[in-house]
């Protein structure tokens, strides 16, 4: 799967599919929250890897934020209507209300995705929860978000990624089984004797030595 602080194992072309799947199989840490709607995200596995929260933002674009198990958090904008190269780059710039904006190379993780990963997790924390507004330009377009309810919703996305923490990590992948040793080629066979043929001829007797012709 978006590169975050740690990798998505898997963020599907359409967010909304992809919370769809994941809320109703863990519908007790689902919530909503003004415009936003978030809860447990999974991986291609199955196992529970992340919390995540969307908006709509107009113009065919989703805003989503994601908190992992490990508290990395990252934003990131889902467009249908984009045709991106995966693994490419985006410059991307979002500010909110009349505040500076604030730029960052945003990385297409599939045809609609673009992601950016957040160091400063508590500082956007709390710009989001003050702001009204978000407003995001990537490729020439330019979407606004409101931010009523933001603050309760980030809140609750820190709780779901509570959670989820103290769950079971998921288990290791099984190490691959060791390939057998190289087999040894297999002796040439032995020729047998053809049984239709002659026996060799014996070989001839010794002639007499000169003491047997003295003794004559």
């Amino acid at each position: 799967m978006i590169r975050f602080a740690v990798p998505l194992a898997v963020f599907a072309v359409a967010a909304t599919a992809t919370f769809c799947g994941a809320l109703a199989q863990n519908n007790t840490l689902d919530f909503r929250s003004g415009p936003w709607r978030g809860g447990v995200a999974r991986g291609a596995d199955g196992q529970i890897t992340s919390c995540m929260m969307y908006a709509q933002a107009g113009g065919g674009a989703q805003f989503f934020f994601r908190l992992t198990r490990e508290f990395d958090f990252s934003l990131g904008l889902v467009n249908t209507r984009w045709a991106l190269q995966a693994g490419a780059t985006e410059r991307l710039a979002y500010w909110i209300d009349s505040g500076a904006k604030t730029e960052a190379d945003a990385r297409a993780v599939n045809a609609t995705t673009l992601h950016i990963d957040v160091v400063d997790r508590e500082s956007i924390f709390q710009r989001f929860r003050r702001g009204l507004f978000l407003y995001l330009t990537a490729r020439g377009q330019t979407a606004r978000l409101s931010l009523k309810g933001t603050s309760a919703a980030l809140e609750r996305l820190r709780l779901c990624a509570t959670a989820i923490a103290s769950l079971a990590p998921p288990a290791p992948a099984p190490a691959p089984a060791p390939e057998p040793p190289p087999s040894q080629p297999a002796p040439p066979p032995q020729a047998s004797p053809d049984k239709g043929a002659a026996p060799a001829p014996a070989a001839p007797a010794p002639g007499p030595t000169p003491a047997d012709r003295d003794k004559i």
